[in-house]
């Protein structure tokens, strides 16, 4: 079901940098990420990230629905797969400052 629902994976620097270097498919995703980063931005700065995630929760709804059942459940499923992806690496983040302030790894 993944062909049905494609991800924001990959952050815009890995992408490559050339448009020639893109396929059409690569060029929409990204794209895409852009400007939902550019909205979290946004709606983070004006303290309105309820209102944004209302927005995408419908638009998330209207994809559902004219994907049908099966994609609704892949993007159900990648939003945890990213929620765990996240926080796996923010846990990781917050390991590494802590050795470095307790003096286990170089600054």
């Amino acid at each position: 079901m993944s062909e049905h629902v494609q991800a924001c994976s990959t952050p815009a620097a890995q992408f490559p940098t050339q448009p020639s270097d893109c396929t059409l498919e690569e060029l929409a995703s990204r794209r895409y990420c852009e400007v939902l980063d550019g909205l979290l931005d946004d709606a983070a700065e004006a303290r309105h990230v309820r209102v944004l995630a209302n927005a995408l929760a419908w638009t998330f709804a209207r994809i559902a629905v004219r994907c049908g059942a099966a994609a609704a459940g892949d993007m159900l499923r990648l939003v945890g797969e990213y929620m765990v992806k996240i926080e796996t690496e923010d846990q990781a983040q917050r390991e590494l400052e802590r050795e470095r302030q307790d003096g286990r790894l170089p600054n």
